[in-house]
C-alpha cells in the first residue's frame, strides 16, 4: 500500500507497462484504496491507454482501505498493443481539517490465451500421414523432429519453421526429409527443439 501526501484533493498515478502477447484470456485489476468521507465513496478513474474505463466497472473504495478487490478489465483489452503500454488512474479525495485517511495500491495481471511455452498440442493419425499441432511463442525459429524407437539417438529433422502466427501451427508428417511414412512404421515419437 503506498501512503499518500494528505489532505490534497485529487491524485494522479501513471505507469508504463510492457506487453509481449495482446491475446489475452483475462486482464485483472487489483486495487486498494480509501477515500470515502461523510459516507461519500469517490469511485477510482482509471485509463488504459487514455482509453476510460467506466466508473461503474471499478469501484474499489472501501471505508479502511484494507480490503483488496478485484476487477475483470477483460472487454477493455482492445486498447493494448504489443510494446508499451500505459495505466493511469485519478482518485479524488475529501477530508477535514484535522482529519484524511487516503491510501491507494493496484496491480495488473494478465493471463494470456496461449501459453508461451513451445509444445506439440496435438497428434492426429490420418490414412497416409499424421497431423500435428505446434504452438510456440512467435518470432521463434524451431525444428521438429521424429524418431521410430523411444531409445534411438538418431532424431530425424523434417521440419524447420519460424513462427509467425499466434494459433496453432500445423503440419503433416508423411515421410518428408528422407524418412519413412507414418504408415510404415508402428510407433513415431516427435520433439521440438529450438533451432
Amino acid at each position: 500500500m503506498t501512503a499518500l501526501p494528505q489532505q490534497k484533493s485529487n491524485y494522479y498515478f501513471r505507469r508504463a507497462f510492457n506487453v509481449t502477447n495482446t491475446e489475452l484470456a483475462e486482464l485483472l485489476l487489483a486495487a486498494t484504496c480509501t477515500d470515502d468521507y461523510g459516507g461519500i465513496n469517490y469511485p477510482l478513474q482509471v485509463y488504459l491507454n487514455a482509453q476510460v474505463i467506466p466508473a461503474s466497472a471499478v469501484e474499489v473504495g472501501t471505508g479502511n482501505g484494507n480490503e483488496v478487490r478485484y476487477f475483470d478489465l477483460t472487454p477493455f483489452c482492445d486498447s493494448l498493443h504489443a510494446g508499451s503500454n500505459t495505466i493511469a488512474v485519478a482518485i479524488g479525495n475529501a477530508y477535514a481539517p484535522d482529519w484524511d485517511n487516503v491510501a491507494f495500491d493496484v496491480a495488473l495481471k494478465a493471463i494470456p490465451t496461449k501459453s508461451s511455452v513451445a509444445r506439440i498440442s496435438s497428434i492426429d493419425k490420418q490414412s497416409s500421414a499424421i497431423r500435428l499441432g505446434i504452438d510456440t511463442p512467435m518470432g521463434t525459429v524451431w525444428r521438429l523432429e521424429s524418431a521410430d524407437h523411444l531409445a534411438s539417438t538418431n532424431w530425424q529433422t523434417f521440419e524447420t519453421f519460424t513462427n509467425t502466427v499466434s494459433a496453432t501451427r500445423y503440419t503433416l508428417d508423411t515421410g518428408q526429409g528422407g524418412r519413412s511414412p507414418p504408415s510404415s512404421t508402428t510407433i513415431r515419437f516427435y520433439r521440438l527443439t529450438p533451432f
